[in-house]
């Protein structure tokens, strides 16, 4: 018999490209000039991008101005899957201005033009686009501050301020007064605040006289100067108020001269809206700083009517001493006892400052009247199930999980039932540490009931050992 040869394969070697380099420099000049002619007539992109290379500053920012002026936001840029292409628009409108940098002050020019539209696009932006705002709140934000490092006449900054700040309807220019320290020195803000107040009925967005002493306010903030913004305040107002009282003590408070903030904010009418919660959590801090142990007392507890909190409570102990302790416990529980409408942060209050059997009592009493909504994350009574397992007490946290699983099978809405499920798991847990279930079902005989009244959910059922 022969003996086969066995095949050897011929490995063959691949051919090398020419690189396209090697190609285009073996072309003659004029190929080279017709080729990339016909590749600008064929994509817009190239012959965008040489134009571009090719001409000087002033071509470009025309080019760019009129491509902003152009822009006009419509709900026509919406596709089929909701997805709008506006966000990108703006961005490449935005790109485009930094690309003539060079020529710091007309790029700010255009780059305002393009902040005046953003009420346009706010508006034209559909319902998927969350991040729309973001455009003008990261992006054009910070192009402007690149700006404003080469622009050495600073008073051009002022002055495009003035104009933009305050028109912002939609928030998209917030960032702008935010950082403004960081690009505008402090002599340019208080001469911004000056130009403000002096023309008190500059129409402000939509808002109109409130909107723009909110503005002046928060210039004023970032000011810190307490006299300065007394005397703005009385140009703006004209005379002295609440308003101008609260805002000059608040001015003396953060610059911890807490004997010229109490002096002002002494000037506030009882009865006025101004003796609010930021009102009284300086008075706390002065009171405090005073060591006024009755006048500390005194407001903590007016405080704890509006923002009850394990801090102030403590405030509250501090001032009329630890063996006061149980009776201020008492007065808290019985606060929250009034409330009509309890809701999880009474409770979780009431937890927080040692008060767990008091919570579950009243939990006992009105967990039928707890805001709910088959959402999990919006359920009150879910929060305060786990609140409740946290605080070892199971009893009254399958109350409160039995309670939710029972109205989403009424709902019968399957798409909450993966929901409901959850909440069966929990309750599988807490049942082996439930010694005494007192009047309530136990956990098998509850599953038995539960399965008799609400038969005809297969889907839910299935999914239940």
């Amino acid at each position: 018999m022969k003996k086969t040869k066995k095949r050897v394969k011929r490995v063959v070697p691949a051919k090398k490209s020419v690189p396209l380099r090697k190609h285009l420099e073996a072309m003659s000049e004029t190929a080279l000039v017709d080729l990339v002619l016909e590749l600008t007539k064929k994509y817009g992109d190239i012959r965008s991008e040489l134009e571009d290379r090719f001409s000087d500053t002033d071509q470009r920012i025309t080019k760019v101005e009129t491509a902003i002026t152009r822009f006009r936001p419509r709900p026509s840029h919406y596709d089929d899957y909701g997805d709008s292409g506006l966000e990108d628009e703006v961005r490449t409108l935005i790109d485009s201005v930094q690309k003539v940098a060079d020529n710091p002050v007309r790029a700010m020019e255009l780059l305002v033009k393009i902040f005046e539209k953003d009420a346009d696009v706010m508006e034209n932006a559909n319902q998927y686009e969350d991040s729309i705002g973001d455009v003008f709140t990261n992006d054009a934000t910070a192009l402007f501050e690149a700006l404003t490092k080469r622009i050495d006449d600073k008073k051009q900054i002022e002055n495009v301020l003035f104009n933009l700040l305050p028109d912002d309807n939609y928030g998209t220019r917030d960032n702008l007064l935010e950082d403004i320290r960081r690009y505008l020195p402090i002599t340019n803000i208080k001469e911004l605040v000056q130009r403000f107040c002096r023309h008190p009925d500059k129409k402000s967005g939509s808002y109109g006289r409130s909107s723009l002493r909110t503005l002046v306010r928060r210039l004023l903030e970032k000011v810190g100067e307490p006299k300065f913004t007394e005397e703005a305040l009385l140009v703006f107002d004209g005379k002295e108020n609440a308003e101008l009282c609260f805002e000059v003590g608040k001015a003396w408070f953060a610059k911890k001269n807490y004997l010229k903030a109490k002096e002002w904010l002494d000037k506030i009418p009882a009865d006025n809206s101004r003796r609010d919660t930021e009102y009284l959590e300086m008075l706390k801090v002065i009171y405090s700083k005073q060591q006024d142990k009755t006048a500390l007392a005194e407001t903590v507890r007016t405080l704890l009517k509006t923002k009850r909190t394990k801090d102030n409570f403590n405030s509250l102990v501090k001032a009329v001493g630890e063996k006061q302790r149980a009776v201020v416990l008492a007065e808290q529980v019985a606060e929250v006892n009034k409330i009509k409408g309890i809701a999880y942060r009474d409770i979780e209050y009431l937890t927080a400052i040692g008060a767990v059997d008091a919570a579950e009592d009243i939990l006992w009493r009105r967990h039928t009247t707890l805001f709910s909504t088959l959402s999990t994350w919006r359920s009150e009574p879910i929060m305060l199930a786990k609140l409740m397992t946290q605080k070892k007490r199971p009893l009254i946290a399958t109350v409160l999980y039995r309670q939710e699983i029972e109205r989403i099978l009424t709902a019968a809405k399957s798409n909450h039932y993966p929901s409901a499920i959850q909440y069966m798991d929990a309750l599988a847990k807490l049942a082996p540490t439930i010694k005494d279930w007192k009047s309530t079902d136990a956990h098998d005989k509850y599953l038995v009931k539960l399965r008799e009244k609400f038969p005809k959910r297969p889907s839910f059922w299935e999914k239940i050992k």
